[in-house]
């Protein structure tokens, strides 16, 4: 059931993952955690991340 969520995006499923969980976890930024992400070589824009936190934000927690 949890993995038909993931089906189309374009990053892993772990990457989305750590970055709700940063997100709800630490209280950080949409722009910090993409910036984290950046650091790390992962290249993905706060909106994008944004719409994950929105629509898997709810099921993690």
């Amino acid at each position: 059931m949890m993995s038909e969520l993931y089906k189309g995006y374009r990053l892993p499923k772990a990457v989305i993952g750590y970055a709700v969980r940063l997100y709800f976890h630490y209280k950080l930024s949409l722009r910090d955690i993409s910036e984290l992400l950046l650091e790390r070589g992962i290249q993905v824009i706060y909106e994008a991340i944004s719409l994950r936190v929105k629509t898997l934000g709810p099921l993690y927690a």
